[in-house]
């Protein structure tokens, strides 16, 4: 078993239902140039890993549009403002002191020079570490690049706390910033039924693949000997969600977040490793410890 695994190493890309939901809603608000798409969810649910799956998907799909990912910050007002932040993010902090709002549009002016209609899509994780005022740099950097033919479209992933931020925005009555970027909120939903996790596990029996090249799947790579006798990981969706369900309460219940699930098929997969067998059954006590270990039910006791 390698310890670079990207489940052990925790940068596995499950592609979930969700991700193609969320995926495909992403490509057909960018070919129609829609202003923003927002994506709200609770904590641990998926959204960070989406966010930089669109991303990718997005610049596939795009070649000709500039896409940028940015991680919002905290901040205080001694922080950098959101246009030097947004300059950090494309790496391209100017020397000298310059108008930054003037000096991003200039740069994706640049990048998208010689086209007829560019597009610049912006993709913001944790958009409710925003304040009100950074709505407004984003209404500023949407009409100066309007100015050069170039649309913006901004795609974001938000916590519940965005809640608070859209309030305080209403209340300045700038209905501009409504319309433009809190038109279309959608619910980011984690692992939310028996069928969803079935394609999720299927995902590491058959649509996963380590070393890259090998034709080896998650599952293959930890029980070999199993898994070449007929095993799937898929045959425990069942027990497996009943567990996951039993250990949730409050906004995870039917909405399993997707960090703990993943953590619990890891936690049984090394847990199933040391007992590989070409006639390996499953004791149901391994998936309740499991999911146990992933300290599920400890992180929905805490919110």
């Amino acid at each position: 078993m390698s310890t670079t695994h990207p489940l052990i190493c925790h940068q596995a890309q499950i592609i979930t239902p969700a991700f193609i939901w969320a995926v495909r809603l992403c490509l057909d608000r960018v070919a129609l140039r829609r202003s923003a798409v927002m994506f709200r969810g609770q904590s641990r649910v998926g959204k960070s890993r989406c966010a930089v799956f669109v991303a990718e998907q997005l610049k596939k799909q795009f070649p000709g549009c500039h896409v940028v990912s940015h991680m919002a910050l905290k901040r205080k007002d001694s922080r950098p403002n959101l246009c030097r932040e947004l300059c950090y993010s494309e790496n391209i902090l100017p020397n000298e002191r310059v108008e930054l709002r003037y000096h991003i549009v200039a740069h994706v002016e640049s990048l998208l020079a010689g086209q007829h209609a560019g597009q610049y899509v912006l993709i913001v994780d944790e958009i409710q570490k925003f304040l009100p005022i950074d709505f407004f740099i984003l209404a500023d950097l949407y009409n100066l690049l309007q100015v050069k033919k170039i649309c913006m479209t901004l795609i974001a992933f938000a916590q519940p706390d965005i809640d608070a931020v859209i309030t305080l925005i209403k209340a300045t009555r700038e209905k501009q910033l409504t319309a433009r970027f809190l038109t279309e909120i959608l619910t980011y939903p984690g692992c939310r039924g028996v069928d969803e996790l079935g394609v999720i596990l299927n995902a590491y029996d058959m649509g996963s693949e380590f070393p890259s090249g090998s034709g080896t799947s998650y599952t293959a790579h930890f029980i070999p000997k199993a898994f070449s006798a007929g095993f799937r990981l898929a045959r425990v969706t069942e027990p497996l969600w009943r567990e996951l369900s039993a250990s949730t309460s409050g906004n995870y219940m039917n909405n399993i977040p997707m960090e703990h699930l993943c953590e619990s098929v890891l936690n049984l997969l090394l847990s199933l490793a040391a007992k590989d067998s070409t006639s390996m059954d499953i004791d149901p006590r391994w998936i309740s410890e499991a999911v146990q270990k992933s300290n599920l039910r400890a992180f929905c006791d805490a919110l």
